[in-house]
């Protein structure tokens, strides 16, 4: 499914110059002919799962279009023409809504993005830009101008059928603007998770890290999830991780970290750590799929002091 599109670099404070990404993605928008952000005052919700008519990514018609319901996690930024200046601190866990329309070839023609501080939207006809980034599962779209863009995991090419998660970026190029991740998918009810026995989730984590010096990146990294189903607790560890427009090794930025959950309760929580010790921060997740054959969520991670952030989400299957 890949479009072999190159991505360049992409950067909060200079906008960016990419042309084509992912498959599932999230939005961001305003400038240019195509992608239209409106912003209400920012509200904080507690994050609880939210009932979905999603069931699967291959029951979703094409032609036609699907809300899927899902949770994200944001900060915003100012920036001079060089570097981000002054970041936010994470925003509450938000619930969120995350629309898409397919074509008859079940390419996506339409993203928005909707949580309480804010709605994206992506059109073709609008002239928005949806590709690939070249040999990956990763959807961009992105505004003619480059100041609003979302990456996403195609989960088509990862093999998900129930969930899936990316990031987004508006304002960059224009002094201010947001970043933020989301995870989306049909959640598993809390009385159909497992209640004994062991599993193991593979898949991807990613996200936007923003460098002490204020330079922002993307990166991404393979992840594994070790589960105890009987203790209700899982182990994540990610990988490998890289710059996406460099590939640069970044794995000062691998993390690990306990989640847990209540019984018959489908909300993940705990803390991740980065493997050079500076950034810690919570992750909030569900189990995807009838039977919690998937998982997924966001992670919030902060140094103790400066600019240094990296958020993002991760998704993965079992066998």
């Amino acid at each position: 499914m890949s479009t072999g599109i190159k991505s360049t670099r992409v950067s909060f404070s200079r906008g960016v110059s990419l042309i084509g990404l992912m498959s599932l993605s999230l939005t961001a928008c305003g400038g240019g002919s195509g992608g239209v952000e409106s912003m209400p005052p920012p509200t904080s919700i507690t994050p609880t799962p939210t009932p979905t008519g999603f069931t699967s990514w291959s029951a979703v018609p094409a032609p036609g279009s699907t809300v899927v319901n899902g949770v994200s996690q944001e900060v915003t930024f100012t920036a001079s023409s060089t570097a981000v200046t002054s970041v936010s601190p994470y925003s509450a866990v938000l619930p969120t809504t995350y629309t898409v329309k397919l074509d008859a070839s079940r390419q996506f023609t339409d993203i928005t993005i909707n949580n309480a501080n804010r709605t994206i939207m992506f059109s073709k006809s609008a002239g928005d830009t949806f590709g690939y980034v070249a040999g990956t599962s990763l959807l961009l779209v992105q505004n003619p101008s480059g100041s609003n863009y979302a990456i996403a995991v195609d989960p088509s090419v990862e093999g998900w059928n129930y969930q899936s998660f990316g990031v987004w970026v508006t304002g960059a190029g224009t002094g201010n603007g947001s970043a933020g991740s989301v995870s989306v998918g049909s959640q598993t009810a809390g009385s159909s998770i497992p209640a004994a026995g062991t599993a193991t989730f593979t898949g991807k984590l990613g996200g936007t890290y923003l460098d002490p010096a204020g330079i922002d990146h993307l990166e991404g990294a393979n992840m594994t999830i070790s589960a105890d189903f009987g203790a209700r607790s899982l182990a994540l560890t990610s990988s490998g991780t890289q710059d996406i427009q460099t590939g640069a090794a970044m794995t000062g930025l691998d993390l690990t970290g306990t989640l847990s959950y209540g019984a018959q309760n489908n909300l993940i929580t705990g803390s991740l750590t980065s493997a050079n010790g500076r950034l810690t921060g919570p992750a909030t997740g569900y189990f995807y799929g009838p039977a919690a054959q998937e998982i997924g969520g966001i992670f919030a991670l902060s140094a103790a002091s400066g600019l240094e952030r990296f958020g993002g989400g991760f998704g993965g299957r079992r066998p």
